[in-house]
């Protein structure tokens, strides 16, 4: 929501915490992920579905599951961690 209100008005009024927990959710998915801009490509698709599920219908199981195939997010997928 605060995103939203940074559009809206050009003001982030985020606590540092934030910022932190971003940054380390980042580091965390490029060390499984092996590769950074994935993870950030991971990172902001999570993002998104999050936002989606608070402003309207959240996305379908079989939607997640398109989008984790696209993304090559399976177990046993040699993108994963490699």
């Amino acid at each position: 929501m605060s995103m939203m209100r940074l559009t809206a008005t050009g003001e982030l009024d985020l606590p540092d915490e934030v910022g932190e927990a971003e940054r380390r959710w980042q580091r965390l998915l490029t060390a499984e992920l092996g590769d950074p801009v994935r993870a950030r490509l991971v990172r902001l698709a999570g993002d998104g579905l999050f936002l989606a599920a608070l402003t309207g219908a959240p996305p379908t199981a079989a939607e997640v599951e398109q989008l984790l195939d696209h993304l090559g997010l399976r177990p046993g997928d040699e993108r994963v961690g490699s």
